[in-house]
């Protein structure tokens, strides 16, 4: 019969494994979601559930979302280091190491937007969203999203983010109104 000492200690390392076995599982589980405060580092990343898109931090500091046949569904135009699911709700590649980033690079802008814990998510149709909950945790919405992939077999539905170009030049066209003297010397002002 065994002593109190070795028994307890067995107790101890059959919870401990099954602590483990356990957080493996929900790891598995949760594998299309990047939860508040998780990071994509490079070469990490999410899949759908179906694993037909799996969104990666490559490498090379590309944030890429590809269809299972290879090709890109959404990228954002930057090299960044990390992408983190901020717990503001915010979405962000920044550039740097992770205890101390130089700079954020793109953004979702959805801080604040989110009621409770937000989460990334990648769902079965190709939506990219940041998902939220109302204070009961009784319904769920997106603030954010890329919108569901209407076309999977695409190579041409690919969407980019891009930084702002220079501003419009020369002036703008504007509709002829009939209300309006249109005249080249006086054509900003209504006819009354």
């Amino acid at each position: 019969m065994p002593n109190g000492n070795n028994l307890m200690k067995n107790i101890l390392i059959i919870a401990f494994l099954g602590s483990i076995s356990l957080l493996l599982q929900q790891t598995c589980y949760a594998k299309n979601k990047l939860a508040s405060g998780e990071m994509l580092l490079a070469e990490q990343s999410i899949t759908s559930e179906n694993g037909n898109y799996t969104l990666i931090m490559q490498g090379d500091g590309s944030l890429v979302m590809y269809r299972k046949g290879g090709t890109v569904r959404y990228r954002m135009a930057k090299h960044g280091t990390f992408a983190i699911m901020q717990t503001d709700g915010n979405f962000v590649e920044y550039v740097g190491n992770t205890t101390n980033p130089d700079n954020a690079i793109w953004s979702s802008g959805t801080a604040g937007v989110a009621q409770w814990p937000p989460y990334l998510y990648i769902d079965n149709y190709g939506d990219l969203s940041i998902i939220s909950t109302n204070s009961s945790g009784s319904m769920t919405f997106s603030v954010w999203g890329i919108g569901q992939d209407f076309d999977p077999a695409s190579t041409t539905n690919i969407e980019t983010l891009q930084p702002p170009g220079p501003p419009p030049q020369g002036k703008p066209i504007l509709p002829y109104r009939p209300d309006v003297d249109n005249s080249a010397n006086n054509n900003m002002y209504p006819r009354y």
